[in-house]
């Protein structure tokens, strides 16, 4: 559990905190508030991972191996992992 940006409680799941967005916020199960994700911090996120697939995909293709693909997913995982854990939850305002 994570704890939820306006009321200061334990209420957003790690499942919720992972899926969130500024179109789908996560739900704090305490007072019904609103949060997503650092949107820049998402942003980030989309943009390492677009060039890091590219980059992968292209040394894999060149050096005919699957290693760097699978250390793309290794590394994708840890990625997402450190978000859920350390990325702060921002207010949705409406």
């Amino acid at each position: 559990m994570h704890t939820c940006p306006v009321c200061g409680q334990l209420g957003i799941s790690s499942w919720a905190k992972f899926r969130s967005g500024t179109l789908i916020p996560a739900v704090c199960k305490r007072c019904g508030a609103k949060s997503f994700t650092s949107p820049l911090i998402n942003g980030l996120f989309g943009v390492v991972t677009n060039f890091g697939f590219l980059y992968s995909a292209w040394v894999a293709f060149t050096q005919w191996s699957w290693l760097p693909l699978i250390i793309f997913v290794v590394v994708l995982v840890v990625l997402e992992l450190m978000i859920i854990k350390f990325a702060p939850l921002v207010q949705r305002r409406t």
